[in-house]
Formats: C-alpha cells, sequence, structure tokens
C-alpha cells in the first residue's frame, strides 16, 4: 500500500494542470479580440 499515495498525488497533480490550462485557454480565448 506504499504506492498508492504516489499514484493518487500524481493523479492530483494532474487534474490541477489540466485545470489550470483550461483556465488559461479560457483567457485567451475566451475574451474578445481587437485585431
Amino acid at each position: 500500500m506504499h504506492h498508492n499515495w504516489k499514484l493518487i498525488v500524481s493523479l492530483v497533480l494532474l487534474i490541477l494542470n489540466w485545470v489550470n490550462a483550461k483556465r488559461k485557454i479560457d483567457y485567451l480565448y475566451g475574451k474578445p479580440r481587437d485585431c
């Protein structure tokens, strides 16, 4: 059961990374552009 926490931590980091990237994409492409 020693490897379980590593799996959980990597999963959480992966989800955080995905949420961060999605937020950046929404910020970049969500706002109206002048050009």
